[in-house]
C-alpha cells in the first residue's frame, strides 16, 4: 500500500506496474520481479584438430604392363593328303536319247527315217557322207538308219540332236558294284579299301558329261554317280549301236529323264579306271 498525503510517489520497478484507485485498501500482495545478474561461465571450443590411427582398409591399386596376345586373323585349309576312287566301267550301248524331244521319243532304240528325220533334209556332205536315197520305194539307193555307215549316221545324230545312250556299270576285280578307295594321309600310303560307293543304289538318270571322249553321247548312271568320275583311262574302243538291244524305254522313263553337265571324265565302251579325288 502507497501513502503520500504530503508529496510524490516514485517509484522504480524491474517490470511493469499497475496502479490500481480503490477507496479501501484489501492488504499487500506479492509480486515476482524479473532480475538480471551476471555470472562467469566457461565453455569449451574447439580451436583445432588432430587425426589419429584407428584401423586401416584395403584399397585397389590400379598398375598397368605390356602384355603379348595371340588373335586369330585368318583361317587358312592345309592338305593333310588325298583320297581317290577307282574302279572299272563298263559302257553298252542301249538307244539313242535327245532331251529336247517329246516325252515318248526321248529315248529311241533306233531312229526312223520318215519319222525322226528325213534324207532329203539331212546336210550329209557337212560330216563328209555320201546322201543315201531320198525314195524309201528305190530300194537300190534307199537307206534307212540301220544301214547307214557311220559317217553317214553322224550325219544324221547332228540333223536330229540325238546322242547315243550308254548304260554305266562299274566293278572291281571283277565283283559288280565295287570300288577301290585309295588314299594318302600325312605323307603315308593307306592301305585300299574296298567299298561299295555311296551312290550306288540311287535313281538312275541320263547325264551329258562334258570330257572329251563321251561329249558325244548321254550316259545313264545312279545319280551323284556322275560326279565321282573325274580321270578315265580307255581299253576299248566305242561302236555304234548295230541291232536293236531289248531295254524297256517305260523304265527309262520311271527313273526321271534329267539332263546335267557336270566336269567328269568318262569313257567309251571297255574298262575304264574312274578316279574321284578329295583332300
Amino acid at each position: 500500500m502507497l501513502s503520500a498525503p504530503d508529496g510524490d510517489i516514485v517509484i522504480q520497478a524491474g517490470s511493469d506496474v499497475t496502479l490500481d484507485a480503490d477507496a479501501a485498501v484489501a492488504g499487500s500482495r506479492s509480486l515476482s520481479v524479473e532480475i538480471y545478474q551476471t555470472v562467469a561461465e566457461t565453455i569449451t571450443t574447439v580451436v583445432g584438430y588432430e587425426q589419429v590411427a584407428t584401423g586401416s582398409i584395403q584399397v585397389p591399386v590400379v598398375t598397368w604392363e605390356t602384355t603379348q596376345i595371340t588373335e586369330i586373323v585368318e583361317y587358312k585349309e592345309f592338305q593333310i593328303g588325298a583320297e581317290y576312287t577307282t574302279m572299272d566301267v563298263t559302257l553298252s550301248q542301249i538307244g539313242y536319247y535327245n532331251p529336247n524331244q517329246v516325252a515318248e521319243r526321248r529315248f529311241v532304240e533306233i531312229l526312223i527315217e520318215g519319222l525322226d528325220y528325213q534324207n532329203s533334209l539331212v546336210a550329209w556332205a557337212d560330216s563328209g557322207a555320201a546322201a543315201p536315197g531320198f525314195d524309201y520305194r528305190d530300194k537300190a539307193t534307199y537307206v534307212d538308219f540301220a544301214g547307214l555307215n557311220d559317217a553317214q549316221r553322224t550325219a544324221v545324230l547332228k540333223h536330229t540332236g540325238y546322242m547315243p545312250l550308254f548304260q554305266f556299270t562299274y566293278s572291281h576285280d571283277g565283283v559288280a558294284g565295287k570300288a577301290v578307295l585309295k588314299s594318302t594321309k600325312n605323307g603315308v600310303v593307306q592301305p585300299d579299301q574296298v567299298i561299295t560307293p555311296a551312290w550306288a543304289n540311287n535313281a538312275q538318270n541320263v547325264y551329258f558329261i562334258d570330257v572329251d571322249g563321251w561329249r558325244d553321247r548321254y550316259v545313264r548312271m545312279p545319280q551323284g554317280a556322275n560326279v565321282d568320275i573325274l580321270r578315265v583311262e580307255s581299253t576299248g574302243q566305242t561302236h555304234f549301236l548295230q541291232q536293236n538291244k531289248a531295254v524297256e524305254e517305260s523304265d527309262l522313263q520311271t527313273t526321271g529323264d534329267f539332263i546335267a553337265t557336270n566336269d567328269v571324265f568318262e569313257a567309251p565302251s571297255g574298262a575304264w579306271t574312274t578316279v574321284r579325288s578329295s583332300a
